[in-house]
């Protein structure tokens, strides 16, 4: 994974529009498997991302016998994330060699986008179907908690840098004991706390400045 040289703000967008997306579930019946397709995860990703000023751009290339696509994320203030993956291609029975290597595009693209952002694609009822229970007719609801991602992660610490924060204080007031231990949730409130320091901190600055001009 590659990024910017600070994350503060895109990890701060992204935690934010990770709260508003949802699991995409399989949309078409009639296939063997139990995934939702590129279709219907790039339609979650479109209308959520350009609410936090989010955009994404994923481009195919190929060395030799290797097809590779690389998802870039991107954030209005310049911040970006970007990842590639690669598998080698075998042509599959009954395709072409082109038609293998656009199906294994459409897979890494789906793979890549759903995997930047934290979408989950799966069947709907996956989750809750038992040998005991094959309809899920008796499951009861579950709280999933997320530990925060390593974006996250660098994010808070990248905001606390430019706020001039320690970082001990910072996972004092998250009241954990490593930077780690973080869910997602509390990785959110930190940056927005951080942000709200370093806008106010950037303000008394400014104001300090006209005073001695003026």
């Amino acid at each position: 994974m590659e990024t910017s040289e600070n994350i503060g703000a895109i990890s701060l967008a992204l935690s934010q529009a990770q709260a508003d997306l949802t699991n995409v579930y399989k949309a078409n019946a009639g296939y063997n498997y139990n995934y939702a397709d590129l279709a219907d995860v790039l339609e979650m990703v479109r209308a959520t991302l350009p609410k936090y000023e989010l955009a994404f751009v994923q481009t195919p290339s190929n060395d030799g016998a290797n097809v590779s696509v690389t998802t870039m994320l991107c954030h209005s203030s310049g911040e970006w994330i970007k990842d590639t993956i690669s598998v080698q291609v075998d042509q599959a029975s009954k395709m072409s060699m082109a038609q293998s290597v656009g199906s294994i595009i459409t897979y890494m693209r789906r793979y890549s986008i759903s995997s930047i952002v934290g979408l989950t694609q799966t069947d709907s009822d996956a989750s809750i179907r038992t040998d005991d229970d094959p309809d899920g007719d008796n499951a009861s609801s579950v709280e999933v908690v997320r530990l925060a991602s390593k974006i996250e992660i660098k994010g808070v610490k990248d905001l606390a840098e430019k706020a001039g924060v320690d970082m001990a204080k910072v996972l004092i007031s998250a009241k954990v004991a490593k930077a780690s231990d973080m869910t997602a949730e509390t990785a959110e409130r930190m940056m927005k706390k951080l942000h709200a320091a370093y806008v106010k901190a950037e303000s008394a600055n400014d104001d300090q400045q006209q005073e001695v001009a003026s």
